[in-house]
């Protein structure tokens, strides 16, 4: 079971596998002068890691409750992704499906890892 914690509480989920993304980048410019061949690089720094999937949530209140922890500093250990240990991780955005019959609820979330 998959989880992230933060502000004194904890959601599980199940992380779905097929969906997983973690974007990596940094900001890089080139500038190039008129009249030659000389080119300036401006290395600005890293940018964030995010990383993006689908979770199956047991109830709508799991949901509530994950909701209400974006953009607060937690932990995230996602099965076979987090083997070590858990992760620091932001919750960025979380986008549901319509609510199924039996009450789970499937989400996209996006995390900022740091």
């Amino acid at each position: 079971m998959s989880w992230y914690a933060a502000a004194g509480r904890t959601v599980s989920f199940i992380a779905a596998t097929e969906s997983w993304s973690e974007q990596s980048g940094s900001e890089i410019n080139v500038i190039g002068f008129p009249g030659g061949d000389a080119i300036a690089v401006s290395i600005a720094g890293q940018r964030e890691t995010t990383r993006t999937f689908k979770a199956l949530l047991a109830t709508k209140t799991d949901y509530d409750t994950l909701r209400s922890l974006r953009g607060k500093a937690g932990t995230l250990s996602v099965d076979n992704w987090d083997t070590a240990a858990p992760v620091s991780a932001a919750l960025k955005q979380i986008a549901p499906d319509p609510i199924q019959v039996d009450g789970e609820v499937y989400v996209q979330l996006q995390f900022v890892l740091y």
